[in-house]
């Protein structure tokens, strides 16, 4: 029982790097079309993009709510907590 939870954690751990590059991406590509590829890769690697803070000015600029966003952070979250769930079952 303890292998299969570890092996089950494992594959929720890469599904939750899957999203967490998917949500970074997301955050990249939206800086480099407001700003230039130059200037939005740079902003991007220098600022964090936070929970709120980029959501409420993509809504500012767009006019338009980021919903992809918080549903990436949502799955992000999910799947890090049973991540970490299957993970203490195994010890």
């Amino acid at each position: 029982m303890r292998r299969v939870a570890k092996v089950f954690a494992a594959i929720f751990f890469v599904i939750w790097l899957g999203i967490s590059l998917l949500l970074g991406f997301y955050y990249w590509f939206t800086l480099c079309s407001w700003l230039g590829g130059g200037l939005g890769t740079v902003v991007t690697i220098f600022a964090a993009p936070g929970l709120f803070i980029f959501p409420v000015i993509y809504w500012i600029v767009e006019r338009q709510f980021p919903v992809f966003y918080f549903e990436l952070a949502a799955a992000c979250l999910v799947t890090a907590g049973i991540c970490g769930a299957l993970w203490s079952v195994g010890e």
